[in-house]
């Protein structure tokens, strides 16, 4: 459509959102950014599992994982411009772990 013309003479292109927190009929903006952007990635973390009597014959997933994910949150909350809106979400799939005395060998991926 580009190609055949169909944005000439075009000088402005908006996109709208809906928005639960305006009337119906009702348009807003700002000279900056509104909405966000965002992006993915997919990660899995992998440990050894074994007996939670013995932890030390193990590699514990859940500690790995905790770690990524207050690093991951470090990075917004103090290398980012607190002007600047960011926020870091994560939506794990916790594993199944069957018995309350083990250390499981795949906590989840996020």
């Amino acid at each position: 459509m580009v190609d055949a013309g169909a944005l000439e003479n075009v000088n402005a292109i908006f996109g709208l959102h809906v928005s639960p927190n305006l009337p119906i009929g009702v348009a807003a903006g700002r000279p900056s950014p509104l909405m966000a952007a965002s992006g993915t990635f997919e990660a899995e973390i992998k440990g050894k599992g074994g007996h939670a009597a013995i932890p030390q014959h193990t590699i514990d997933p859940i500690i790995a994982a905790s770690n990524v994910i207050v690093s991951l949150q470090h990075l917004v909350s103090r290398e980012a411009d607190p002007l600047d809106s960011q926020v870091f979400q994560t939506s794990p799939e916790l594993s199944s772990v069957s018995m309350r005395d083990t250390i499981p060998c795949l906590l989840f991926s996020f």
